[in-house]
């Protein structure tokens, strides 16, 4: 699964991300932003949006010292959604099994660019 992480979000994981162009299956490919969420600066969240459906996933409470392990919670919160949905376990369980490890790459206007 490939996650382009918007240039905030990026820059708060301290990675350096490097532009590279390749064609992926928009169904596996997702674009990250993270953002405040009320404009208090206590609570944080991370929106992900799915390039083939615009479908839309938030994962809130999150913390700039959480985002070491945000592969496991991207994983899970798109699993929990996709479960609210009463979508079936072993489509989601499928959709999971082809989408792979999570892989990020730097976000570009335009279209998900790949390191």
């Amino acid at each position: 699964m490939k996650v382009a992480l918007t240039k905030k979000i990026a820059e708060a994981m301290g990675l350096k991300l490097t532009q590279t162009t390749c064609n992926e299956n928009p169904l596996f490919s997702w674009t990250a932003n993270w953002t405040n969420t009320f404009g208090d600066g206590d609570e944080d969240m991370i929106v992900m949006v799915n390039h083939a459906t615009r479908f839309t996933v938030a994962i809130y409470g999150v913390k700039r010292n959480q985002l070491a392990d945000i592969k496991a919670k991207m994983t899970e919160a798109i699993r929990n959604t996709l479960e609210a949905m009463n979508i079936n376990s072993e489509i989601i369980d499928e959709y999971m099994k082809q989408s792979g490890e999570i892989e990020f790459s730097i976000n570009k206007e335009g279209g998900l660019l790949c390191i």
